[in-house]
């Protein structure tokens, strides 16, 4: 509570700056969400997300969108707490919700890989525009064919939870996995393997282990 109070009188100072206002709402949204408070986290996340959409729309300023473009999206940290409250959306039971805030996050950080696409596109006669529709659980279950599932991770830095979300015709199950911060040792040694055209087994059982079999034990057995 004396975060919220201390991110709000922050939030009250910054005016229009809306970088701030995307940072300060969002670590507003998360500190709600470890709370508990999850319609005010959901309140907070939606406000700080028209802060960004704002720095991409028509009126933008040209700074704002090759900041965006080059990928510096925040100043200091690049997650802002988006996958401790995906995670808590599902703790409490709200695993739709949590799975759209996810795909909502995906969407936005697939505008600026585009749009330097279409920089680099001497034939193209308009700027790429944020396409920012979205599959919700319903629709992405009715184009899983059958015996199959869709599985997506989130996850982020600083000890924040991983969540993993499993799709299938039938039905939609997430489950907390181990923060990514305690396993990038053992994926950095598993890519330099792979690079280096060594056996891998041994660390790919062990990252399978954690990430992929809690996983696998949600699923029916017909998948």
């Amino acid at each position: 509570d004396d975060a919220i109070g201390g991110l709000q009188r922050f939030v009250a100072a910054v005016g229009n700056a809306r970088h701030d206002l995307l940072d300060g709402n969002l670590r507003i949204a998360e500190a709600h969400a470890i709370a508990g408070r999850l319609a005010l986290a959901d309140s907070f996340y939606t406000v700080g997300m028209r802060a960004l959409d704002g720095l991409r729309g028509p009126n933008a300023e040209r700074s704002d969108v090759l900041r965006l473009m080059s990928g510096q999206r925040f100043d200091s940290d690049t997650d802002l707490g988006v996958a401790t409250i995906v995670n808590r959306f599902v703790v409490g039971g709200q695993v739709d919700r949590g799975f759209s805030i996810a795909e909502s996050e995906r969407a936005r950080w697939l505008w600026p890989q585009r749009s330097r696409r279409h920089a680099l596109d001497t034939i193209a006669a308009a700027p790429d525009v944020l396409d920012d529709r979205r599959l919700d659980v319903t629709e992405l279950q009715a184009l899983v064919p059958p015996r199959t599932a869709v599985v997506s991770f989130v996850t982020g830095r600083g000890g924040e939870p991983t969540t993993a979300f499993v799709l299938w015709d039938g039905g939609v199950r997430a489950i907390s996995l181990t923060p990514i911060d305690s396993l990038r040792s053992a994926i950095s040694r598993l890519t330099v393997l792979m690079e280096s055209d060594r056996p891998t087994q041994a660390v790919a059982a062990s990252l399978g282990a954690r990430l992929l079999a809690p996983v696998v034990r949600l699923l029916p057995p017909a998948i």
